[in-house]
């Protein structure tokens, strides 16, 4: 590359936005290395790192696409705002917020940046009493739409917040942001839940001791997965916080997610959920009484799932836009993103049990088997919890049997003598369904 050109269109770009921009705002680094990646002129806003430009001489067909691609993976990984090529009469832009690259002329450069800076500008100077003053108003102005959050604004005060003054970014601290998703999706506390199966899964429970929760993307439902992201990028706003959980890691993070789909206690002998979940009611009820103390283990998150109504509207979730809109992030949105569902799905009344795992179990406590999904072929892991250890929340205590099973008496007396000599002389009730009639 002739190095001179180069220098040139540099130092245009520099004498051109340095003439058009406020100059207590931008400061200009030439040849800035960051991680192996050189970028020829990084331009600061606030000390922050704003636009990252990369210049070439020429820039044709064959090489602009790889150029697009690397810049881009280097903005989103540095957070930095801005991804520029140009070769001093064209520019190529793009945010961090998405690769969706525009071209335009040089001379347009400065309409960008000042664009730019005034989405920017009001973040930069603002302190910990606004962020937390614009929390707390727009929470206010969805209690009518969320009623449960009065009791969760009681609660909270400048304390509860961590700002990033470098980034602009605010996150609730651990603890709050745990009550913040309590209170959203309604966590009311149960005493035992109701987990319809297959007899196959009872016995292998049985058997081998152990609580099986299987990784999300096996879900014969697309939305398991991505229903909350899909909502809020609807609304145009950016999912996560730059420092969190990028697109390339996402494969990586739902394989990392578990779950064990229950009912509450009400449901214990429901019809409906025998027809659905209960293998055409030839399956088995697992009842499962919850350990409070254990459930306070934040390995585990327990909660009601939150679902969209009729018209496909979900207060929470435009919530959670609106607050990620004014730079509010969630530390954990890779986990409680799965607690939200299309309306489609209501009538389950899920009560979610989610597990994420940080890959530091140890193969004594905690087994990980690969499975293959009988409906949809998707090979996916599963995670083999011993029934007493590792800070499982739930103990199983029952089990129905499925009313359409043949000698349905037998097969709960001989569950309930395999669970004796299996588990040992605790109590553990196996017993029949007492519906009769089954259409």
């Amino acid at each position: 590359m002739n190095k001179c050109s180069e220098h040139s269109i540099i130092e245009k770009i520099y004498n051109t936005l340095k003439e058009s921009l406020p100059s207590d705002a931008y400061d200009f680094s030439n040849e800035v290395s960051v991680k192996d990646y050189r970028i020829d002129l990084m331009v600061s806003l606030y000390g922050i790192d704003f636009a990252a430009i990369e210049v070439k001489t020429k820039i044709d067909s064959d090489s602009i696409s790889d150029i697009k691609q690397r810049l881009f993976k280097f903005i989103n990984e540095n957070k930095v705002c801005l991804a520029v090529i140009t070769d001093g009469e064209r520019v190529y832009f793009c945010h961090s917020s998405k690769e969706d690259w525009k071209e335009c002329r040089f001379q347009d450069l400065c309409r960008i940046f000042e664009k730019v800076y005034n989405d920017v500008r009001p973040y930069a100077e603002r302190d910990l009493q606004s962020f937390y003053d614009k929390f707390s108003s727009t929470l206010n102005k969805y209690v009518d739409r969320i009623p449960q959050l009065k009791s969760f604004l009681k609660k909270i005060n400048i304390g509860s917040i961590d700002l990033d003054e470098k980034y602009n970014e605010c996150f609730l601290n651990d603890d709050t942001e745990r009550q913040f998703f309590f209170a959203l999706l309604k966590n009311t506390g149960y005493e035992t839940l109701n987990r319809y199966s297959s007899l196959e899964s009872l016995f292998r429970m049985i058997d081998q001791k152990r609580i099986g929760m299987c990784s999300i993307v096996c879900m014969n439902d697309k939305s398991e997965i991505d229903f909350a992201d899909k909502y809020i990028n609807n609304k145009n706003i950016t999912v996560y916080s730059n420092e969190n959980f990028h697109y390339e890691k996402e494969i990586e993070s739902s394989n990392n997610c578990y779950i064990l789909s229950c009912v509450s206690e009400s449901k214990e002998d429901d019809l409906t959920m025998w027809r659905l979940y209960g293998d055409n009611a030839y399956g088995a009820n697992i009842i499962f009484k919850i350990d409070n103390q254990e459930h306070k283990n934040d390995d585990f998150v327990l909660c009601n799932v939150c679902y969209a109504d009729k018209d496909g509207v979900c207060p929470e979730l435009d919530l959670i836009a609106e607050l990620k809109e004014h730079h509010f992030y969630f530390r954990k949105w890779h986990i409680w993103k799965h607690f939200f569902k299309p309306q489609q799905f209501k009538d389950e009344q899920e009560i979610r049990l989610f597990y994420y795992s940080q890959g530091d179990e140890t193969c004594d406590e905690v087994e990980t088997k690969w499975i293959k999904n009988a409906d949809n072929h998707i090979v996916s892991k599963i995670k083999l919890f011993p029934m007493e250890g590792h800070g499982f929340p739930l103990h199983f205590c029952k089990a129905l049997i499925g009313p359409k099973i043949n000698e349905k008496e037998k097969v709960a007396e001989q569950f309930a003598f395999m669970a004796m000599e299996k588990l040992g002389p605790e109590e553990i009730c196996i017993s029949q369904s007492s519906i009769e009639v089954y259409r």
